[in-house]
Protein backbone atom coordinates (compact mmCIF):
# COMPACT_ATOMS: atom_id res chain seq x y z
CA UNK A 1 0.00 0.00 0.00
CA UNK A 2 1.03 3.68 -0.63
CA UNK A 3 2.82 5.36 2.47
CA UNK A 4 0.32 8.20 3.19
CA UNK A 5 1.33 12.00 2.36
CA UNK A 6 3.60 12.85 4.93
CA UNK A 7 2.94 16.26 6.94
CA UNK A 8 4.92 18.90 5.98
CA UNK A 9 7.73 19.45 8.58
CA UNK A 10 9.62 22.77 9.90
CA UNK A 11 13.11 22.65 8.09
CA UNK A 12 15.30 25.03 7.01
CA UNK A 13 14.56 27.32 3.94
CA UNK A 14 10.21 27.24 4.82
CA UNK A 15 8.47 30.29 5.01
CA UNK A 16 7.18 31.76 8.33
CA UNK A 17 3.77 33.62 8.33
CA UNK A 18 2.50 35.46 11.61
CA UNK A 19 -1.15 34.42 12.95
CA UNK A 20 -2.80 36.99 10.83
CA UNK A 21 -1.70 34.51 7.52
CA UNK A 22 0.95 37.23 6.37
CA UNK A 23 4.38 35.86 5.21
CA UNK A 24 6.76 37.68 7.53
CA UNK A 25 10.31 35.83 6.47
CA UNK A 26 11.83 32.26 7.05
CA UNK A 27 13.45 29.82 9.01
CA UNK A 28 17.03 29.81 8.64
CA UNK A 29 18.27 27.39 11.07
CA UNK A 30 16.94 24.71 12.86
CA UNK A 31 19.26 23.06 16.13
CA UNK A 32 19.17 22.33 19.70
CA UNK A 33 19.90 25.31 22.24
CA UNK A 34 22.13 24.59 25.16
CA UNK A 35 19.17 22.93 27.37
CA UNK A 36 18.76 20.61 24.16
CA UNK A 37 15.64 22.49 23.33
CA UNK A 38 15.16 22.44 19.62
CA UNK A 39 15.13 25.95 18.04
CA UNK A 40 14.18 27.81 14.65
CA UNK A 41 16.26 30.73 13.82
CA UNK A 42 13.71 32.80 11.64
CA UNK A 43 15.31 35.90 9.21
CA UNK A 44 12.36 39.09 9.38
CA UNK A 45 13.69 41.36 6.94
CA UNK A 46 17.25 42.56 8.12
CA UNK A 47 16.68 41.03 11.14
CA UNK A 48 17.08 37.17 12.60
CA UNK A 49 15.85 36.01 16.29
CA UNK A 50 15.36 32.80 17.70
CA UNK A 51 12.29 30.90 18.58
CA UNK A 52 11.22 27.00 19.99
CA UNK A 53 10.68 25.21 17.46
CA UNK A 54 7.39 23.79 19.18
CA UNK A 55 6.00 27.18 18.99
CA UNK A 56 6.13 26.91 15.30
CA UNK A 57 2.84 25.27 13.59
CA UNK A 58 3.07 23.88 10.00
CA UNK A 59 0.26 24.40 8.07
CA UNK A 60 0.01 24.89 4.20
CA UNK A 61 3.73 24.56 3.85
CA UNK A 62 4.51 27.46 5.87
CA UNK A 63 5.49 27.39 9.16
CA UNK A 64 2.79 29.85 11.95
CA UNK A 65 3.73 31.51 14.95
CA UNK A 66 1.10 32.97 17.07
CA UNK A 67 1.85 36.08 17.27
CA UNK A 68 1.58 39.17 15.00
CA UNK A 69 4.29 41.03 12.77
CA UNK A 70 4.49 44.21 14.86
CA UNK A 71 4.39 41.81 18.60
CA UNK A 72 7.51 40.13 16.71
CA UNK A 73 9.00 43.47 15.53
CA UNK A 74 8.63 44.47 18.84
CA UNK A 75 10.32 41.73 20.91
CA UNK A 76 12.98 41.81 18.63
CA UNK A 77 13.91 45.41 18.96
CA UNK A 78 13.11 45.82 22.79
CA UNK A 79 16.13 47.43 25.12
CA UNK A 80 19.01 45.19 25.62
CA UNK A 81 17.91 42.27 23.45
Amino acid sequence: PAAPAAQASLAAGISVKDNTGVTIGQVTELKPDASGTQTATIKMGADSFNVAASSLVVLNGAAVINLTQAQLQAQVHKPGA
